[in-house]
């Protein structure tokens, strides 16, 4: 097979997808020929992908579920999880938004909780100090491995106020962001970087004082509960009968580490990627 003309799949988390595409912008270098199909169809379309053979490289917001996992073994799929990079959910407005600075996560929990109808319809009801503001809020929906997180991360057991806007994709959360400067969405943290020019993060205060998502408090967890790490998963099976995906996977693994810089994401320590690369037996 021609290499330099070949092309893989990804299915997944849109949250691990530029790490992939990093690597991808090296890969072209020596095989210009070569490409990617995508699709960012949420962490558990994803893994539904993985384990009905259908991708052979996928990209997840949350780790493989027991359930899943017996999918995947009821369909003879062999498969690898590969810890990429330590990430976040952050609270997020627009920078016209001057007044919102920190929140609690009892706060944050009210302002996203199931009810119906919501019983926060105006920023004013959360504090007397808040502007007279209508209260809207967005982010992806609960395909979305962040949507899973967050929602438990904050208690709300994945369900959630049933005006919320469900954007489909982290970019349209920042449109939607963006247009309104009383609208509060939820991304992952890179995409705060990403848009810094036009969004920024709300600290949450866990207990101990007001914290905002960055490299060191997602590395040390001071970022409490909303931080996370995030998942490629290799399926081995698929890989085996498929020398051009099976080369590329290679490379990317090769060099991980950069590949997350790269990407806007926190890195792990080295030794998890390590570690992570000696369970897969074509990387060596």
């Amino acid at each position: 097979m021609d290499l330099a003309s070949a092309q893989a799949r990804y299915a997944g988390s849109d949250t691990v997808l530029p790490v992939v595409e990093a690597a991808k912008n090296s890969y072209l270098r020596g095989h210009p020929g070569f490409t990617l199909q995508e699709s960012t169809n949420g962490s558990s379309s994803g893994i539904r992908d993985l384990c009905a053979g259908r991708v052979a490289l996928i990209g997840s917001s949350r780790p493989i579920k027991a359930d899943e996992q017996r999918d995947c073994a009821d369909a003879k799929i062999s498969f690898v999880e590969i810890p990429v990079a330590f990430d976040g959910v952050a609270l997020v407005v627009s920078q016209k938004n001057t007044w919102l600075k920190a929140l609690s996560l009892k706060e944050v929990q009210a302002l996203f909780a199931h009810q119906s109808p919501p019983k926060l319809t105006n920023w004013k009801q959360l504090r007397a100090e808040f502007p007279d503001l209508a209260l809207k809020t967005t982010g992806v929906g609960f395909k979305h491995g962040t949507f899973q997180f967050f929602t438990e991360a904050i208690g709300n057991a994945r369900l959630i106020r049933p005006d919320f806007k469900d954007t489909g994709h982290h970019t349209e959360t920042v449109k939607m962001v963006v247009a309104d400067s009383a609208t509060i969405g939820f991304v992952p943290y890179a995409t705060v970087k990403d848009f810094d020019s036009q969004i920024r993060s709300i600290a949450i205060d866990f207990g101990k004082g007001p914290v905002q998502p960055g490299r060191e408090t997602l590395a040390d967890g001071r970022y409490g509960p909303l931080g996370r790490q995030v998942y490629l998963y290799l399926n081995l099976t698929a890989l085996e009968k498929a020398p051009a995906e099976r080369d590329f996977a290679k490379f990317l693994l090769s060099d991980l580490e950069k590949y997350v810089g790269y990407a806007n994401l926190t890195t792990l320590p080295n030794l998890q990627y390590q570690e992570a690369i000696r369970r897969v037996s074509f990387a060596h």
